[in-house]
């Protein structure tokens, strides 16, 4: 897990990436494994499913019955009707992917309960797995492709240069002004359940999302295309693993899912800015600190 971000330090332009820390992934995953399992009245039932109940989830006896929201038993007539319900309610349009996985999950416990069944950890994990999974396609991106861009048949060291300062006057143009970057705002969020805390994730969306938007716009040279794509489509999957991070207190599912894929988004920023690096080294194009290129082309 890493933040990365473009910045302007005095009179030069850099391209910042901070090293990726294992210590630092996995205290995020952890902190949003205890998001999906939240429990914030400890009453033995899980957040997602007091809601999906219309229990109480911070009064640990909703009914006021003496019995935990956890312990109260559903007579077989009871049970039926929630089932039932809980069956209509997946057809409805727009659920969240943590909504279709709670009411699937409820579907799924009902039906254990209304045959005597436990639905013990094991039965848990292997159906919240098979829910990753189907959230992970339906989170796919859509990439571009070589006939989304101008290229150019100029392949001079003019043309190199005109489409580096451009495109770093882009990034320096939408640079993020936060230092700090996204892991540790999403962390310190899920840490104190602070939803405006997690606000602060959407100007470095923007950030990329906006060098994406103008990206697009660019004429490239025929033989920096295929990096400049690659480029593109690393703003692509950061503005999406970005976008849904946002969500973690509204779809925390998808929101996790994004956590595990987000160094992968890092990483491929990080290799398409190199390889642009190494074609300009290659090439021997230099730019000064003063010039908009170095954004792009010298990395730190």
């Amino acid at each position: 897990m890493a933040a990365i971000f473009f910045a302007r330090r005095g009179t030069s332009t850099k391209v910042v990436m901070n090293t990726p820390r294992t210590n630092e992934t996995a205290t995020l995953l952890a902190v949003a494994d205890r998001t999906l399992v939240a429990d914030s009245d400890s009453d033995g039932l899980p957040d997602w499913e007091e809601t999906l109940r219309k229990t109480d989830p911070n009064n640990p006896d909703s009914d006021r019955d003496g019995i935990k929201d956890g312990d109260e038993k559903f007579e077989d007539t009871t049970i039926s009707a929630h089932v039932k319900e809980t069956a209509q309610q997946l057809n409805t349009e727009g659920l969240t992917s943590t909504e279709k996985l709670g009411r699937q999950l409820l579907l799924q416990y009902l039906e254990y309960k209304k045959q005597g069944k436990t639905f013990d950890q094991a039965a848990l994990a292997k159906f919240t797995e098979n829910m990753l999974t189907g959230v992970n396609a339906d989170a796919e991106v859509k990439l571009y492709s070589i006939g989304d861009i101008q290229v150019l048949a100029d392949n001079s060291a003019t043309a190199f240069r005109e489409y580096a300062n451009r495109m770093g006057r882009i990034i320096l143009r939408n640079s993020s002004s936060n230092p700090e970057g996204e892991v540790a705002i999403l962390s310190r969020a899920l840490e104190n359940n602070d939803h405006e805390e997690i606000k602060k994730i959407v100007p470095i969306r923007e950030s990329f999302s906006n060098s994406l938007e103008e990206g697009l716009t660019v004429p490239v040279p025929k033989d920096l295309a295929a990096l400049h794509l690659a480029l593109l489509n690393s703003f692509v999957y950061m503005k999406a693993t970005l976008g849904s991070l946002e969500l973690v207190f509204e779809d925390p599912l998808v929101a996790y899912v994004r956590i595990t894929q987000h160094g992968q988004s890092i990483n491929a920023v990080k290799t398409a800015v190199q390889n642009i690096s190494i074609f300009y080294k290659n090439s021997n194009i230099r730019f000064t600190p003063e010039e908009e290129g170095a954004a792009l082309v010298n990395i730190m």
